[in-house]
């Protein structure tokens, strides 16, 4: 499906973004995945590919019950 998408939008022209969460075991969070917390923490591991030639920034917001919440990152590593 997302290749499909890649040849409708010309996504190589263009460029594209990717993004998503895993657990420190390197399995998928996705969409409905309840996250648990010990003492008051959880960890997962934010990626963010951007592969269009430009720079940009992005944000990370994260929500509980609904409401954004504060959050803290501990390490950050960029593959650059």
């Amino acid at each position: 499906m997302i290749e499909q998408e890649r040849e409708a939008t010309n996504a190589p022209d263009y460029g594209s973004v990717g993004y998503g969460l895993k657990n420190l075991k390197g399995k998928v969070i996705d969409e409905g995945s309840t996250l648990n917390s010990t003492d008051n923490e959880v960890s997962v591991v934010a990626s963010v590919d951007n592969d269009i030639d430009e720079d940009r920034k992005y944000a990370l917001l994260v929500f509980e019950d609904y409401k954004q919440v504060k959050f803290k990152v501990l390490k950050i590593r960029s593959r650059t």
